[in-house]
């Protein structure tokens, strides 16, 4: 009896100890399992670092879910990394983005600055006391802009991966003249540049259309031209006057008496927005109105066009309002959108630096 006790003693023994032994791997294994469920909530820049992602930046972006020309759910929005221009001044004016997301351009003090988006660095400064209208081509990495002396106005194209400065026309200055707009089209060459001039405290403007590989025609037009959209695939260009008044050719657009143009898409078609509806936008096509629709919202902050497509900005959000018409990108409240290059959004952060977001559509 007394073999008998002694075993069951030790058998009780090892089976107490046995238990504390495994309460005790239990509560460690907790509060590391603790610790390091904490550690990735407080470090959420921990991760790997992602190409062109800026750690700072990546908490204010947000890309939503595509939706059908609704206001982006919180829920739905999806976190993604954004890339950081650091090097780009407060003041600096004309900021444009390449069609391929590569390069920036912008003017500051008197010069005409092009920018490396992925090197975050200025590659090129083209020096001059008057550079007008920078404008990017909305199919290659060509920049088109003008410069003046006291006697001419030149037109010049930069290539930028040539690094080639072309002078292609001069036109002659006359007092109190200056460069209003200007537009182009890719597939003709044409360059269509309004020249507005102030006489006794009255405006008018002159449009000339300039083929950079030959010659120049002043066209016959009277008045304030305040917007102008030429198509890229013929000689055609729409125009508003200081009333909004719709033109087509020089003369009334016989489709509709008044609209503010708005920009064409990849398929020449003209959008035109409403003067009595501002969410009311009608689609030209072949010299017609076609269709028309109604924005989801009214209080956007204004309308952006690449050249290619075109886009209503809201304080929150970016809607497509041609092409895949009802894509959204949804971002923060606190960044102030510039333009859009390539599948990316432009934007100044709070900390006034300019971040790129990726536009995502899933």
């Amino acid at each position: 009896m007394r073999k008998t006790d002694l075993l069951l003693k030790n058998v009780l023994l090892f089976f107490k100890l046995t238990c504390l032994y495994a309460v005790i791997s239990f509560g460690l294994c907790f509060a590391t399992l603790a610790h390091l469920d904490n550690s990735v909530v407080l470090s959420p820049h921990s991760a790997p670092a992602q190409a062109n992602a800026t750690p700072c930046a990546s908490a204010m972006a947000s890309v939503p879910r595509a939706v059908a020309a609704t206001a982006p759910s919180p829920a739905a929005a999806l976190s993604f990394p954004a890339s950081a221009m650091t090097g780009i001044p407060l003041d600096a004016k004309d900021i444009s983005f390449s069609f391929d997301g590569r390069y920036c351009t912008y003017l500051y003090r008197s010069e005409l600055k092009i920018y490396d988006i992925q090197s975050d660095k200025v590659i090129k400064a083209i020096a001059g006391s008057n550079i007008y209208r920078p404008v990017l081509m909305s199919d290659r990495d060509i920049l088109l802009y003008c410069t003046s002396n006291k006697k001419n106005f030149y037109l010049h194209s930069y290539r930028i991966e040539s690094d080639q400065d072309t002078v292609h026309k001069s036109l002659a200055l006359s007092a109190g003249t200056k460069i209003k707009d200007m537009v182009y089209s890719g597939a003709t060459g044409l360059v269509f540049i309004n020249y507005s001039r102030v006489r006794s405290g009255i405006e008018s403007d002159t449009i000339y259309c300039m083929d950079v590989m030959e010659n120049v025609t002043k066209l016959s037009l009277s008045g304030v031209i305040d917007n102008m959209v030429i198509l890229n695939g013929e000689k055609s260009m729409y125009y508003n006057d200081e009333a909004t008044n719709l033109y087509l050719h020089g003369k009334p657009f016989a489709g509709m008496k008044a609209g503010r143009l708005l920009g064409r898409d990849a398929q020449d078609r003209v959008y035109v927005q409403s003067v009595v509806d501002t969410r009311s936008i009608s689609i030209i096509e072949k010299e017609a109105v076609r269709s028309k629709f109604t924005l989801p919202a009214s209080n956007f902050n204004q309308f952006y066009s690449d050249g290619n497509d075109l886009y209503a900005i809201y304080n929150d959000r970016i809607v497509k309002i041609s092409g895949d018409a009802g894509e959204e990108m949804a971002f923060d409240k606190r960044l102030r959108f510039i333009g859009l290059g390539g599948s990316t959004a432009y934007f100044r952060s709070s900390g006034k630096e300019i971040i790129g977001i990726k536009w995502v559509v899933n």
